[in-house]
């Protein structure tokens, strides 16, 4: 019993201090750019937001997905295999710019198109 006590307190000891961080301050914490993950995670959460049944999405994998980089972003071209309104499997190709607001930092899409 004494050796478990001794474990936990461990375990708490240890999350407290990895927990805590540095006391350093970030000067400048707005975001500059988007990675290429990060871009086709927010395509694709734009496209599926689109769909009749986005429960059914299954999008193009990374190696099918075409990631081009512009600017401080990525022009993402892809396909989506979903139902339609009648219940029919049907693939989708979309393509949009996803980018970094200079100014806020958030990350924005634009020129969302699907065919």
């Amino acid at each position: 019993m004494k050796k478990q006590l001794i474990k936990f307190s461990s375990l708490v000891f240890i999350f407290l201090v990895l927990s805590c961080g540095t006391d350093e301050k970030k000067t400048d914490s707005k975001r500059k750019s988007v990675s290429k993950i990060e871009a086709k995670v927010v395509a694709e959460g734009q496209i599926e937001s689109n769909l009749k049944s986005p429960s059914t999405a299954e999008f193009s994998n990374l190696r099918d997905t075409k990631m081009e980089k512009f600017g401080n972003g990525y022009l993402v071209e892809g396909y989506v295999d979903s139902e339609n309104s009648f219940g029919a499997n049907i693939r989708t190709y979309y393509s949009v710019e996803i980018t970094v607001d200079t100014i806020s930092g958030e990350i924005m899409y634009s020129n969302l198109k699907m065919e």
